[in-house]
């Protein structure tokens, strides 16, 4: 199989003479090759899991959550679409995907990347360690099939798939051609006929023994039917025959029940998920829909024939088992939601073949353990990783031992009691949550709960097909009049939406602060919130932003709040409080409080040509090739036409970045003179030996109730199809009297000819040091310029910030002219010019590199 995932369709013929044209959807997905069967050693043991995705160009969007189910017991959630945001559910997260940030959708003609880390110190997106957790123990062998489950929300296409397993195929088929509201339409028609039945045999108060017969029948097949329709159960899987599963090593086993009895301590139950671990497979047990109750009494669970189906059982497995709980991303107290078991029993097509009092090791070790999330969010949305001790652990195994007595007592559990509370019809449940599996000693679901409000709830997504789409929210934004955003400000979020508005009854806006050079960006807790705005709104005024309120989600002792970007997210919500649909905006800088346009503001552009042949008016930003002496003559590059190749152009509008996130502009307030914050792209002719150079310059006010400025930008691609496009980057400020001349090779003039700039901080001398790729977060690049540190000429062991330490620092003490610095501190301003100066390897004329959000900050760090 070609491994190129970027394969291009043929032409299409043109149409008639006078007739309509079809606008037909480019395919740019997976190359359209039929199935292929990697090799694997069954014994290796699995550590990544990357797979790749491609909707057809005949469908619609693709913007639900899928599931991957590899035979495992567990699936691999393609997610995130439309953020980081996650709810409540028991899968695999992956830790990177080429929709990080908040992509919401994959597009007809396109495909997405989700990888996933078997390894500990791999999490990325995976705050919670799900992948870590679960392919604990997973060897290659044990990878027995492929299906593809999804609740089918839109009317999207299965184009095809690629799954590669440390780096080597598994399987691919690009010829899947799939619909999935397609495949779930039977399986809801069939469930709409068996309904009526089994909810009269769930609620009568007595059944005949032919009657509760009859009931154990349906209650399987409702499962099975539900379990396909909310997305637990796959809609597509591969039949092609290289894909036969090993046969297990002894008989299968066609039921499977756990008994779950709660410890002695109070409040043992847990909403977490629970699972079983059954060798290397892992099956849900208890949910948040459906949790282990606060009780010191039996609890029974069992597994479908389907989930059996799918992962295969053997007794023999069964007789070591396991227990884990991971966290469900739902906030938590000090002390973490966790649960408490007094023993545990299995038993197999009617046979106990576990049972937790008969071991004597399980019989003292596993009441005198508290499974704890290895990670979970407390109520102030930081992210918290509990140090296992001998008494608290993610997963007990049977055999484990405590290296000691017990403690008399564990840590005195915190969380609420636990109150089992059916969701309200007709709320859609949690994307891709199994169906209710609690079950009662004769077989039966539990009188009153069970599946039916699971059932109900599904309303909304049996009838109609395909269900009523969700209303679209756009252009959501920081009134664009806006010119500058600062900690304590009140601003105006504007937004539009259109299509199915009915459901709308209120809506929520919030301000969550953003770190683009971060892995995971977007911080989990808002600095503004505003509930409750009404439904015919389209713009309010927010709350004062309090930068303080996600002070604890910073980097200790760094300087990271003079990075932050605001974003706003919109929000619609029904009438239970429910979401429909949310919508995120594009991003500002935030500024510190009472910050100024005219106490940091800018100009773009070389604001005097280089010295000798070659100059150019300004604006100049520049190309030259990346080679010294220089072969061609520099030139100058004037805003312009951004199709064209080797032109810079002002990104004065909404832009994305290679990294998912979407930037606003303030260069949208004319006229563009003086601005608290610059954005601009560059593109050379991508033959990759070219360095591009963007300036910004400028008189500052030296500001009086701070140590300096920060000059802080990031960099990012924004344009261009090749992945494997990279750029090194020299970043260099400067503080004169005046701008400063260059020459060819980008070198500061001496007297007479130019100003004699008194300080200058760059990256590493003498090559650009600081990379940046199209599969990592932006690049920071941060200078602090700090008057109160020149005059001592102690910048040599200043700490920037550790974000990027090795890259920005000095190989000695900077040069600095004290004399000529004193003579123009006098006068209370500065002249600041900051340089860009990145080299690009592509080969791609459409790649371009931006130096987005250039500004300086006003700093206040020691």
């Amino acid at each position: 199989m070609n491994p190129s995932l970027l394969a291009k369709v043929a032409p299409q013929p043109a149409a008639a003479s006078g007739e309509e044209m079809e606008v037909l959807v480019k395919h740019e997905g997976l190359p359209r090759t039929p199935f292929e069967k990697g090799s694997l050693s069954p014994d290796e043991p699995v550590e990544s899991i990357k797979i790749t995705l491609g909707a057809g160009t005949d469908g619609a969007a693709l913007s639900e959550p899928v599931d991957v189910h590899l035979g495992l017991g567990f699936p691999l959630r393609l997610y995130p679409l439309g953020g980081v945001r996650r709810e409540p559910s028991f899968a695999a997260f992956p830790h990177k995907s080429s929709l990080e940030g908040m992509a919401a959708a994959i597009q007809p003609g396109q495909m997405a990347t989700f990888e996933f880390s078997a390894k500990d110190d791999d999490a990325g997106l995976d705050a919670l360690r799900t992948s870590q957790q679960l392919l604990s123990g997973v060897k290659c062998g044990d990878l027995q099939r492929i299906g593809f489950a999804s609740q089918g929300r839109s009317d999207w296409v299965l184009a095809g798939y690629r799954i590669e397993v440390n780096g080597k195929l598994f399987a691919a088929n690009g010829l899947v051609d799939a619909r999935a509201q397609e495949k779930l339409a039977s399986s809801r028609a069939s469930l709409m006929k068996l309904l009526p039945d089994y909810e009269a045999k769930t609620n009568a108060k007595k059944l005949s023994d032919v009657e509760k017969a009859e009931h154990k029948t349906e209650y399987a097949l409702v499962r099975a039917l539900s379990g396909r329709i909310v997305g637990a159960v796959p809609w597509f899987e591969e039949s092609n025959e290289e894909l036969n599963p090993a046969p297990p090593a002894a008989a299968k086993v066609e039921s499977v029940r756990i008994t779950l009895t709660g410890g002695k301590g109070p409040q043992q139950g847990t909403r977490n998920p629970l699972y079983l671990v059954a060798g290397a497979r892992k099956f849900l047990l208890s949910s948040e829909m459906d949790p282990l109750r606060d009780a010191n009494e039996p609890q029974l669970f069992d597994l479908a024939a389907f989930e059996l189906s799918m992962n295969p059982l053997t007794k023999e497995v069964l007789s070591t088992p396991g227990v884990g709980v991971i966290g469900s991303g739902v906030p938590e107290g000090k002390v973490p939601d966790r649960a408490q078991l007094q023993s545990v029993k299995i038993e197999a097509d009617g046979q106990v073949v576990y049972d937790s009092d008969k071991q004597s090791d399980d019989q003292k070790t596993l009441p005198a353990l508290w499974l704890t999330p290895a990670a979970y969010f407390n109520e102030a949305g930081d992210l918290m990783r509990p140090t296992p001790t001998a008494v608290e652990t993610p997963v007990w195994k049977s055999g484990m031992t405590l290296p000691g007595a017990p403690p008399s007592a564990p840590l005195p559990p915190e969380p609420p009691p636990l109150v089992v509370v059916p969701p309200v019809p007709p709320l859609p449940p949690p994307p891709l949550l199994p169906p209710i599996r609690t079950i009662l000693p004769g077989g039966l679901p539990p009188p009153g709960g069970g599946l039916l409000p699971l059932l109900n709830a599904l309303a909304q997504l049996l009838i109609p097909l395909p269900p009523p789409a969700a209303p679209l929210i756009s252009g959501v934004r920081i009134a664009p009049a806006t010119p500058i955003v600062c900690d304590g400000d009140a601003v105006t979020v504007n937004w539009s939406v259109g299509g199915n508005t009915s459901g709308i009854t209120s809506w929520r806006v919030d301000l969550f602060a953003v770190l683009p050079h971060k892995p995971v960006p977007v911080l989990v807790t808002p600095m503004a919130t505003k509930s409750g705005v009404f439904a015919g709104a389209t713009s309010v005024v927010m709350p004062p932003i309090n930068r303080a309120a996600i002070a604890a989600l910073l980097a200790p002792a760094s300087a990271e709040a003079l990075y932050l970007y605001v974003q706003p997210r919109v929000t619609a919500l029904g009438p239970w409080g429910n979401v429909i649909t949310a919508a995120n905006g594009s991003l500002l800088p935030l500024f510190p409080a009472g910050t100024t346009a005219a106490a940091v503001g800018l100009k773009r552009g070389g604001i005097l040509p280089p010295f000798g042949p070659g100059n150019a008016p300004a604006p100049s930003f520049q190309v030259t090739p990346a080679v010294t002496p220089p072969f061609l003559k520099w030139q100058g590059m004037t805003l312009a036409d951004p199709l064209a190749v080797r032109n810079a152009w002002s990104l004065n509008a909404e832009h994305g970045s290679h990294f998912g996130l979407l930037f606003a502009s303030h260069e949208s307030i004319p006229p563009p003179l003086t601005l608290p914050a610059w954005s601009t792209a560059a593109r050379p002719t991508g033959d990759g030996s070219e360095l591009i150079t963007l300036r910004f310059e400028g008189v500052v006010p030296m500001p009086a109730a701070a140590n300096g400025l920060r000059a802080v930008a990031c960099i990012a691609f924004v344009g261009g199809a090749s992945p494997a496009s990279k750029a090194q980057v020299l970043a260099r400020a400067e503080l004169s009297s005046g701008p400063i001349r260059r020459n060819l090779a980008g070198n500061i003039m001496p007297l007479p000819f130019s100003a004699q700039p008194f300080f200058t901080l760059q990256t590493t001398a003498p090559v650009p040091a600081v990379p940046l790729a199209k599969n990592q977060p932006l690049l920071l690049v941060d200078m602090p310029l700090r008057f109160d540190r020149m005059a001592a000429n102690n910048f040599a062991g200043y700490p920037l910030d550790p974000v990027n330490g090795a890259s920005y620092s000095f190989a000695g003490p900077p040069a600095f002219n004290f004399p000529a610095y004193t003579a123009q501190a006098g006068t209370g301003t500065m002249y600041v010019t900051l340089t860009y100066m990145v080299s690009l390897n592509t080969a791609d004329a459409t790649d371009a590199v931006g130096v987005l959000g250039v500004r300086l900050v006003p700093d206040n760090t020691p």
